[in-house]
């Protein structure tokens, strides 16, 4: 393997800055628990059965670009106060997002799943990306553990590989816009239903009703299958101002508390978060 020569202040400095780089942005508030442990490159090549379809963090050098989204990735030694040779076996990096060329000699941290390189298991991970390997490399990594990158960050925390925000359909557009009516007014509903106050319960109903006849004819013009639970929805709305006109407080607590799990099924399956804080519809 080529010796790689890069000064050795700028390197030491390189790997020591990324470290510190993860705290900070926990302090901000990321979670970066969700990336997997760090470990090495040479251990995910030896071992491979411990970290195939794990998440896991790498601080390595770029030993070479291979294609405009893959690279390899190895540590490095300082074999003089001048001079780092990589060391180890080298780890094929996916990046499907990858914004630019890496350089070499550089060390960057990266984040991602490691998987065991065929189609169908790239398909799962990043549905979206169709691999550019040349074809003399990709029969080489075919069967081989890689780890795909959903961040790339350099010695500066710039992100490199970050999956592109969609721009939000007409009815990411309506639905955001329906969601604003509806979550005031059911936490509204909820501490009513609690303390049985019936016009607050009353207001919170004339909100939610039209909100979530909005929903689900947002919903229906597209087909999608969370139409059904903007139904059942409204139905517990329903359901809530026929036992509030009754009296009946028992009942209406407990369609309220049908409607929030409707609601976080709803969500759970058909809500996705974006990383600007905003949200968007998934597949149905």
């Amino acid at each position: 393997m080529k010796s790689l020569v890069i000064p050795l202040i700028t390197a030491a400095a390189l790997v020591f800055a990324l470290t510190p780089g993860v705290d900070a942005q926990r302090r901000r508030g990321n979670d970066n628990s969700s990336f997997g442990e760090p470990v090495a490159t040479s251990t995910i090549v030896d071992a491979p059965d411990g970290y195939v379809g794990k998440l896991v963090t790498i601080t390595a050098g770029v030993e070479r670009m291979v294609s405009k989204t893959t690279f390899l990735m190895d540590q490095q030694r300082m074999t003089s106060a001048k001079e780092m040779k990589a060391v180890g076996k080298p780890l094929l990096v996916i990046a499907p997002y990858l914004t630019s060329s890496l350089e070499r000699r550089k060390y960057f941290l990266v984040r991602g799943q490691v998987v065991t390189l065929d189609p169908a298991a790239l398909a799962r991970v990043a549905p979206d990306y169709v691999l550019d390997l040349p074809d003399e490399a990709a029969a080489t990594f075919i069967g081989q553990p890689v780890l795909v990158a959903t961040s790339v960050l350099n010695s500066r925390y710039a992100e490199l590989a970050r999956k592109p925000i969609p721009p939000p359909t007409p009815a990411d557009v309506a639905l955001t816009s329906a969601m604003k009516t509806i979550s005031p007014a059911f936490n509204t509903l909820r501490t009513a239903a609690q303390e049985s106050k019936g016009d607050a319960v009353k207001t919170s109903l004339a909100a939610l009703g039209p909100a979530f006849a909005q929903t689900e004819a947002t919903l229906g013009d597209i087909r999608h299958a969370a139409a059904v639970h903007a139904r059942e929805a409204s139905t517990h709305v329903g359901s809530i101002d026929a036992a509030l006109a009754s009296g009946n407080w028992d009942a209406v607590r407990s369609s309220a508390d049908a409607l929030n799990r409707t609601c976080q099924s709803c969500h759970a399956a058909f809500r996705e978060r974006q990383d600007d804080g905003t949200f968007r519809l998934k597949a149905r």
